[in-house]
């Protein structure tokens, strides 16, 4: 059976045998990896998807997500942050994903001093399904940075 060239939908060609059934069938499982499905939840979702084929997308939530080429889920939920770390150098940011990301990325931005600019390293210590706590240092000395507004870029992924 031939396949579309940009998405590999297959079709009947004159030479196939009729089967009608059948031909559907395969052509709804090949649209079926290319729709992006929408669920309420992410169990609803893994229900449906347990093993998503890279590339394959969906929306969580109203939130759009894609396989990336490990099949693990990835979205871009990403937010600017700017805060103040507490005495030892910790600042707790809800990440507002309502679970726990697999992980965080965190990007530095534009700091309030020159010296934050050239110095400042920020690492995610821990994550549960409401915030991510992060530790902000130098990265000379790896002296703690207490009491210092911080602005960073946090994108997260589940």
């Amino acid at each position: 059976m031939p396949t579309t060239t940009s998405s590999a939908l297959p079709y009947p060609s004159s030479t196939d045998s009729p089967n009608g059934p059948l031909q559907l069938q395969n052509l709804a499982l090949a649209l079926d990896k290319l729709v992006s499905p929408m669920f309420a939840t992410f169990a609803a979702r893994n229900t449906a998807i347990p093993s998503p084929t890279p590339g394959q997308s969906c929306s969580v939530a109203g939130v759009r997500m894609t396989a990336d080429a490990g099949g693990q889920w990835r979205w871009g939920l990403s937010k600017h942050v700017s805060g103040t770390t507490d005495a030892s150098g910790y600042l707790v940011v809800n990440h507002g994903l309502g679970t726990t990301p697999n992980g965080c990325l965190l990007t530095p931005g534009p700091q309030a001093s020159d010296l934050l600019n050239r110095v400042l390293s920020i690492n995610w210590v821990s994550v549960d399904a409401n915030n991510v706590t992060i530790y902000a240092h130098r990265t000379d000395t790896s002296a703690a940075l207490p009491s210092n507004l911080i602005q960073f870029s946090m994108m997260a992924f589940v």
